[in-house]
Protein backbone atom coordinates (compact mmCIF):
# COMPACT_ATOMS: atom_id res chain seq x y z
CA UNK A 1 0.00 0.00 0.00
CA UNK A 2 2.77 2.47 0.87
CA UNK A 3 4.25 1.64 -2.85
CA UNK A 4 1.21 2.72 -4.75
CA UNK A 5 0.42 5.72 -2.42
CA UNK A 6 3.81 7.08 -3.39
CA UNK A 7 3.23 6.17 -6.96
CA UNK A 8 0.01 7.60 -6.90
CA UNK A 9 1.74 11.20 -4.92
CA UNK A 10 4.27 11.01 -8.08
CA UNK A 11 1.55 10.74 -11.08
CA UNK A 12 -0.39 13.81 -9.12
CA UNK A 13 2.96 15.92 -8.86
CA UNK A 14 3.34 14.90 -12.31
CA UNK A 15 0.38 16.15 -13.77
CA UNK A 16 0.20 19.15 -11.62
CA UNK A 17 3.86 19.70 -13.00
CA UNK A 18 2.55 19.15 -16.48
CA UNK A 19 -0.61 21.33 -16.09
CA UNK A 20 1.87 24.35 -15.14
CA UNK A 21 3.38 24.06 -18.22
CA UNK A 22 0.69 24.13 -20.61
CA UNK A 23 -0.61 27.19 -18.71
CA UNK A 24 2.45 28.30 -18.94
CA UNK A 25 2.80 28.05 -22.65
CA UNK A 26 -0.96 28.87 -23.27
CA UNK A 27 -0.37 32.24 -21.41
CA UNK A 28 3.03 32.68 -23.67
CA UNK A 29 0.87 32.17 -26.57
CA UNK A 30 -1.15 35.08 -25.86
CA UNK A 31 0.90 37.12 -24.87
CA UNK A 32 3.26 37.01 -28.45
CA UNK A 33 -0.11 37.66 -30.16
CA UNK A 34 -1.30 40.80 -27.86
CA UNK A 35 2.17 42.43 -29.20
CA UNK A 36 1.36 41.91 -32.89
CA UNK A 37 3.35 38.36 -33.58
CA UNK A 38 1.64 35.94 -35.63
CA UNK A 39 2.44 32.36 -36.52
CA UNK A 40 3.75 30.82 -39.35
CA UNK A 41 3.50 26.84 -39.88
CA UNK A 42 6.79 25.97 -40.33
CA UNK A 43 6.26 21.75 -40.37
CA UNK A 44 7.34 19.77 -42.97
CA UNK A 45 10.98 21.69 -43.99
CA UNK A 46 13.36 19.59 -42.57
CA UNK A 47 16.22 19.75 -40.34
CA UNK A 48 17.81 23.39 -40.46
CA UNK A 49 21.41 24.52 -39.01
CA UNK A 50 21.25 26.45 -35.67
CA UNK A 51 23.67 27.75 -33.69
CA UNK A 52 24.67 25.91 -30.43
CA UNK A 53 26.68 26.68 -27.56
CA UNK A 54 29.60 24.25 -28.79
CA UNK A 55 31.28 25.17 -32.30
CA UNK A 56 29.56 21.68 -33.62
CA UNK A 57 27.22 22.42 -36.25
CA UNK A 58 23.88 21.50 -34.70
CA UNK A 59 20.65 20.65 -36.82
CA UNK A 60 17.25 20.67 -35.59
CA UNK A 61 13.60 21.10 -37.02
CA UNK A 62 11.42 23.65 -36.87
CA UNK A 63 7.77 23.86 -36.85
CA UNK A 64 6.68 27.16 -36.16
CA UNK A 65 7.86 31.26 -36.49
CA UNK A 66 6.16 33.60 -34.51
CA UNK A 67 7.08 37.19 -36.54
CA UNK A 68 6.24 40.92 -36.05
CA UNK A 69 7.51 41.46 -39.51
CA UNK A 70 7.28 39.16 -42.98
CA UNK A 71 10.09 36.96 -43.24
CA UNK A 72 10.57 33.90 -45.58
CA UNK A 73 10.79 31.00 -44.42
CA UNK A 74 14.42 29.01 -42.92
CA UNK A 75 15.33 27.06 -45.93
CA UNK A 76 15.41 30.47 -48.15
CA UNK A 77 17.95 31.66 -45.22
CA UNK A 78 21.77 32.16 -46.22
CA UNK A 79 23.29 31.62 -42.89
CA UNK A 80 26.90 33.92 -43.42
CA UNK A 81 28.74 33.04 -40.42
CA UNK A 82 28.76 32.69 -36.22
CA UNK A 83 29.30 35.41 -34.02
CA UNK A 84 29.54 34.15 -30.38
CA UNK A 85 26.61 32.28 -29.76
CA UNK A 86 24.19 33.67 -32.91
CA UNK A 87 23.81 32.97 -36.35
CA UNK A 88 24.01 36.32 -38.95
CA UNK A 89 21.76 35.10 -41.78
CA UNK A 90 19.99 37.15 -44.71
CA UNK A 91 17.12 36.59 -46.62
CA UNK A 92 16.29 36.46 -50.60
CA UNK A 93 15.37 39.87 -49.94
CA UNK A 94 19.24 41.33 -48.70
CA UNK A 95 18.02 41.61 -45.00
CA UNK A 96 20.09 40.79 -42.34
CA UNK A 97 19.32 39.00 -38.74
CA UNK A 98 20.53 37.25 -36.05
CA UNK A 99 19.50 34.06 -34.80
CA UNK A 100 19.93 33.31 -31.04
CA UNK A 101 18.88 30.62 -29.03
CA UNK A 102 17.30 31.83 -25.98
CA UNK A 103 15.32 29.20 -24.20
CA UNK A 104 13.98 25.95 -23.81
CA UNK A 105 10.05 25.05 -23.86
CA UNK A 106 10.65 21.31 -22.81
CA UNK A 107 13.05 22.37 -19.55
CA UNK A 108 12.93 25.89 -19.03
CA UNK A 109 14.87 25.39 -15.49
CA UNK A 110 17.69 25.01 -17.99
CA UNK A 111 18.01 27.97 -19.24
CA UNK A 112 15.66 29.80 -16.67
CA UNK A 113 13.75 30.86 -19.38
CA UNK A 114 11.57 30.02 -22.72
CA UNK A 115 11.96 31.65 -25.63
CA UNK A 116 9.04 34.15 -24.89
CA UNK A 117 9.79 34.33 -21.27
CA UNK A 118 13.36 36.12 -23.07
CA UNK A 119 11.20 38.24 -25.39
CA UNK A 120 9.13 39.38 -22.53
CA UNK A 121 12.50 40.62 -21.02
CA UNK A 122 13.67 42.73 -24.07
CA UNK A 123 10.08 44.52 -24.15
CA UNK A 124 10.69 44.99 -20.43
CA UNK A 125 13.57 46.82 -21.04
CA UNK A 126 12.38 48.58 -24.43
CA UNK A 127 9.68 49.92 -21.91
CA UNK A 128 12.61 51.77 -19.45
CA UNK A 129 13.63 53.32 -22.57
CA UNK A 130 17.04 51.10 -22.34
CA UNK A 131 18.30 50.56 -26.06
CA UNK A 132 18.71 46.91 -26.57
CA UNK A 133 17.89 44.60 -28.97
CA UNK A 134 14.97 44.51 -31.43
CA UNK A 135 13.19 41.49 -31.75
CA UNK A 136 12.00 40.50 -35.01
CA UNK A 137 10.50 37.08 -34.22
CA UNK A 138 10.45 33.88 -32.23
CA UNK A 139 11.44 30.13 -34.09
CA UNK A 140 10.70 27.10 -32.43
CA UNK A 141 11.68 23.64 -33.07
CA UNK A 142 10.44 20.36 -32.53
CA UNK A 143 13.26 19.50 -30.14
CA UNK A 144 11.86 22.24 -27.97
CA UNK A 145 14.17 24.73 -28.23
CA UNK A 146 13.28 28.62 -28.97
CA UNK A 147 15.86 30.97 -31.32
CA UNK A 148 15.54 34.70 -30.95
CA UNK A 149 15.42 36.34 -34.29
CA UNK A 150 16.52 40.04 -33.83
CA UNK A 151 17.78 42.81 -36.15
CA UNK A 152 21.63 43.58 -36.30
CA UNK A 153 22.86 46.91 -34.47
CA UNK A 154 25.91 49.11 -35.90
CA UNK A 155 28.70 49.71 -33.30
CA UNK A 156 31.88 48.88 -31.68
CA UNK A 157 32.40 46.81 -28.62
CA UNK A 158 32.76 48.74 -25.67
CA UNK A 159 36.56 48.80 -25.02
CA UNK A 160 37.12 49.20 -28.91
CA UNK A 161 35.10 52.68 -28.94
CA UNK A 162 36.92 53.82 -25.38
CA UNK A 163 40.50 53.31 -27.40
CA UNK A 164 39.84 55.12 -30.50
CA UNK A 165 38.13 58.09 -28.59
CA UNK A 166 39.19 61.42 -27.57
CA UNK A 167 38.28 63.00 -24.28
CA UNK A 168 34.46 64.57 -25.26
CA UNK A 169 33.97 61.47 -27.55
CA UNK A 170 34.38 59.52 -24.19
CA UNK A 171 32.47 61.53 -22.05
CA UNK A 172 30.01 61.15 -24.04
CA UNK A 173 30.18 57.53 -24.33
CA UNK A 174 29.99 57.06 -20.79
CA UNK A 175 27.12 58.69 -19.96
CA UNK A 176 24.89 57.23 -22.91
CA UNK A 177 26.13 54.11 -21.04
CA UNK A 178 25.32 55.28 -17.62
CA UNK A 179 22.08 56.20 -18.05
CA UNK A 180 21.03 53.13 -20.33
CA UNK A 181 22.08 51.15 -17.35
CA UNK A 182 20.48 53.39 -14.95
CA UNK A 183 17.31 53.21 -16.61
CA UNK A 184 17.40 49.35 -16.51
CA UNK A 185 18.45 49.19 -12.79
CA UNK A 186 15.32 52.18 -11.83
CA UNK A 187 13.04 49.83 -13.11
CA UNK A 188 14.33 46.77 -11.13
CA UNK A 189 15.59 44.60 -13.57
CA UNK A 190 19.20 43.22 -13.82
CA UNK A 191 21.08 42.55 -17.06
CA UNK A 192 22.69 39.72 -15.31
CA UNK A 193 26.45 39.11 -17.29
CA UNK A 194 27.12 43.11 -18.60
CA UNK A 195 30.47 43.12 -20.03
CA UNK A 196 32.33 45.25 -22.68
CA UNK A 197 31.29 42.57 -25.65
CA UNK A 198 27.54 43.23 -24.48
CA UNK A 199 28.16 46.67 -25.38
CA UNK A 200 28.11 48.50 -28.67
CA UNK A 201 28.68 52.15 -29.34
CA UNK A 202 27.60 53.94 -32.65
CA UNK A 203 28.24 57.17 -33.39
CA UNK A 204 28.70 57.44 -29.66
CA UNK A 205 25.47 56.14 -28.45
CA UNK A 206 25.93 52.96 -26.08
CA UNK A 207 23.50 49.97 -26.71
CA UNK A 208 23.27 46.95 -23.98
CA UNK A 209 22.87 44.25 -26.41
CA UNK A 210 23.02 39.92 -25.50
CA UNK A 211 19.85 40.91 -22.75
CA UNK A 212 17.62 37.67 -22.94
CA UNK A 213 18.88 36.86 -19.66
CA UNK A 214 17.62 39.45 -18.14
CA UNK A 215 15.79 39.70 -15.32
CA UNK A 216 13.28 41.49 -12.62
CA UNK A 217 15.20 40.96 -9.17
CA UNK A 218 12.85 40.32 -6.44
CA UNK A 219 15.30 40.06 -3.59
CA UNK A 220 15.31 42.28 -0.64
CA UNK A 221 16.68 46.11 -1.38
CA UNK A 222 20.31 45.51 0.10
CA UNK A 223 20.96 42.11 -2.15
CA UNK A 224 19.28 43.64 -5.11
CA UNK A 225 21.61 46.55 -5.16
CA UNK A 226 24.56 44.14 -4.43
CA UNK A 227 23.31 42.18 -7.70
CA UNK A 228 23.37 44.76 -9.41
CA UNK A 229 26.83 46.44 -8.60
CA UNK A 230 28.09 42.70 -9.36
CA UNK A 231 26.48 41.44 -12.27
CA UNK A 232 26.61 44.28 -13.98
CA UNK A 233 27.91 47.60 -13.12
CA UNK A 234 31.66 46.47 -11.61
CA UNK A 235 33.11 45.02 -14.96
CA UNK A 236 31.82 47.87 -17.03
CA UNK A 237 32.96 51.05 -14.54
CA UNK A 238 36.51 49.45 -14.50
CA UNK A 239 36.51 49.04 -18.44
CA UNK A 240 36.06 53.22 -18.29
CA UNK A 241 38.14 53.68 -15.40
CA UNK A 242 40.89 52.45 -17.42
CA UNK A 243 39.82 53.22 -20.73
CA UNK A 244 37.64 56.15 -20.64
CA UNK A 245 37.53 59.85 -19.20
CA UNK A 246 37.78 58.05 -15.52
CA UNK A 247 35.06 58.73 -12.97
CA UNK A 248 32.44 59.86 -15.59
CA UNK A 249 30.18 56.52 -15.71
CA UNK A 250 29.98 55.98 -12.05
CA UNK A 251 29.43 59.65 -11.24
CA UNK A 252 26.45 59.85 -13.93
CA UNK A 253 25.22 56.31 -12.97
CA UNK A 254 25.03 57.09 -9.44
CA UNK A 255 22.95 60.83 -10.11
CA UNK A 256 20.97 59.13 -12.71
CA UNK A 257 20.15 55.85 -10.34
CA UNK A 258 17.03 56.29 -8.02
CA UNK A 259 17.45 54.87 -4.40
CA UNK A 260 16.55 50.89 -4.76
CA UNK A 261 13.56 49.75 -2.71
Amino acid sequence: MKKIAERLELFRIDARNLLRQKTRDAGNLVWLRTRGFRRVNLRGIGKFPVPDASNAEKKETPVSMWLRKPIQKPQTWDIKFRIGNAYLFETPGNKFYFLKKVGTRTNPTATGYTGTESVKNLFDMLRAGVKTESPVGLLMTAEGNDYLISVPKKGAHLFEALLHANTAQKIKIETSLATQLAKLHNAGMVHGHLHGDNIIVYSGMARIIDSTEAFTSKKAPTEKLAEMQNLDFKRVNAICRIWGDAGTFERVYNELRKKIG
